[in-house]
């Protein structure tokens, strides 16, 4: 049987995301109104600080404030589940919740297997899910994400990331069908579920490939980018975001949102706004 991964090492994971949900504007309304989900409108995200890059919502950084950007935008297979939602005497599994993913892999539903030292992950995706640009998620998405942090360039990538680790456990990625992505590491790795989770946790495939036919790293390279009713324009991945989350990055004035300041005024300094 695996070992659980720590509670205390999910603590940090959790932080981060409860960080985020509460530097987010509240989109609860008065005493009384509806809360149920629904489509359209906009979310306000308020932080202290500007980024200065939007990879630093762990790619090439780590700041709190930059997940509170990140984090209605870009998905991973799971998120950590907010604390009051975790019930008594929990399993591994509900500590987490699913979101490019269908449901939790563990040993007991037998979407993880160990073979003597070492253990296979089968991640079930969701079907019908689309980039913000339009392009289709499928498994290549994920096996490109793992190619990225730790596959393809192994401790020399062309990108400056942050950290390879629990990447670095992982041997290969083999994707039998568009909906499903098995990963393959090279022992019983306790925290596999903290790996290609959160903001961030899956990168588009499609994208990637177009930054690897050049230099390879993702803060030097310009891409043209088109999102409706969103970020129309050319430039670095640390510009702007192509996620799966429920709003998408957006545009401030009559051209692409940037930091600072755009058209000659100031661009949501410290309070973005997104769409969907």
């Amino acid at each position: 049987m695996i070992a659980p991964h720590p509670r205390g090492a999910w603590r940090p994971i959790l932080a981060v995301v409860g960080g985020v949900l509460l530097a987010a504007c509240s989109t609860a309304g008065p005493p009384g109104t509806s809360t149920s989900p629904k489509s359209g409108g906009s979310l306000t995200v308020a932080s202290w600080q500007e980024p200065d890059t939007l990879l630093a919502a762990g790619i090439t950084d780590s700041m709190t404030h930059a997940f509170a950007d990140v984090n209605p935008v870009m998905e991973g297979l799971l998120r950590g589940r907010a604390a009051v939602d975790v019930p008594k005497n929990p399993t591994i599994a509900d500590y987490w919740e699913p979101q490019l993913a269908t449901n939790v892999p563990t040993m007991e539903n037998g979407d993880v297997k160990v073979n003597g030292t070492t253990m296979d992950v089968t991640w079930k995706l969701r079907h019908g899910v689309k980039w913000h640009d339009g392009v289709p998620f499928t498994s290549k998405d994920v096996k490109s994400t793992f190619d990225f942090f730790w596959l393809k360039y192994r401790d020399k990538n062309p990108t400056p990331i942050l950290s390879t680790s629990g990447w670095d456990q992982v041997t290969g990625v083999t994707t039998p069908d568009d909906y499903t992505a098995v990963v393959h590491f090279k022992s019983v790795f306790g925290p596999y579920l903290a790996v290609a989770t959160g903001p961030y946790g899956i990168l588009p495939d499609h994208l990637l490939q177009q930054v690897w036919a050049k230099s390879g790293d993702i803060t030097k390279e310009k891409l043209s980018i088109a999102i409706p009713n969103g970020f129309n324009g050319t430039d670095t991945w640390d510009k702007w975001m192509v996620g799966t989350g429920p709003f998408s990055w957006p545009i401030c004035g009559p051209t692409p949102s940037t930091w600072g300041w755009t058209s000659g005024r100031p661009c949501s300094a410290r309070c973005r706004t997104w769409t969907r």
